[in-house]
This record gives C-alpha cells, sequence and structure tokens, in this order.
C-alpha cells in the first residue's frame, strides 16, 4: 500500500467485503469436498479448474487478491508488504502468517493453494464417479 496517500472510506470498505468474499471462497475450496451434496461436488469440479485459470492468467496471483489491493492503493505490479525480500505476499500467505505468527513465503502458500486446489478437486471427481444414481 502507498504511504502518504488517502484512500476513500467506501474504498476501504469495498475492500474488506473483497477480503470477505475471498475468505469465504478460501472456506469453500477447504470444506466444499466435505459436503455430501453432489451439486457442491459439481461446484467444485466447475469451480476449481476456472479458479486455476484465473490463476494463471494473473500470474500465480487470485484476482480477489489484485482487486483489494487496487482497492486499498497498491498496484498490480508491486506491493508494500513482501517477504524474502522481493516477493509479493498474496492472500493465502498473508492469512497463515497471522494465523502461525511467523512469515510465510508467496512460494509455499502457492504451493499449499495449489494443493488444497486439486485435492478438492479430485475428491469431487471421485465422490461423482462413485455417487449412486
Amino acid at each position: 500500500m502507498q504511504t502518504g496517500v488517502t484512500i476513500h472510506p467506501l474504498r476501504l470498505a469495498a475492500a474488506r467485503l473483497v477480503w470477505l468474499a475471498h475468505t469465504g471462497v478460501t472456506g469453500w475450496l477447504l470444506l466444499g469436498p466435505l459436503l455430501p451434496h453432489r451439486a457442491a461436488a459439481w461446484a467444485l469440479v466447475v469451480g476449481n479448474p476456472l479458479i486455476h485459470l484465473q490463476w494463471r492468467a494473473f500470474g500465480d496471483r487470485c484476482l480477489l487478491t489484485i482487486l483489494e489491493e487496487r482497492l486499498r492503493g497498491a498496484t498490480f505490479e508491486r506491493r508494500a508488504a513482501v517477504v524474502d525480500g522481493d516477493e509479493p505476499v498474496g492472500f493465502v500467505a498473508e492469512t497463515l502468517s497471522r494465523a502461525l505468527g511467523r512469515p510465510v513465503t508467496h512460494g509455499f502458500a502457492n504451493v499449499l493453494s495449489y494443493g488444497v486446489l486439486w485435492a478438492g478437486f479430485a475428491i469431487a471427481v471421485v465422490r461423482l464417479a462413485f455417487a449412486r444414481a
């Protein structure tokens, strides 16, 4: 975030709403595979590849992270908060850092994110494949 720049309160409120939506999506990725409903499994089978595509399109960054940063006054190219020198910190790394009380690298957060994404996808595919009609 840029220092010395005043951000309009509505932009900050919008950034908080984006953060809340991002938290909801992350919760869905974690808990969705545990739900017993076929609709939940289908949502994961369709949604998880779409999430992967947007991560790839934005250089391993989530569109919601970019939107939140822009609302808070940061740019896509550079964030003020960095870990390990030059590395930008994303939503998952920041959330894990706060939860663990220690820095988490963007690389580790990416590996964890991709693991959760594709494990949830695989669980959903298996559940649909072996579900009773």
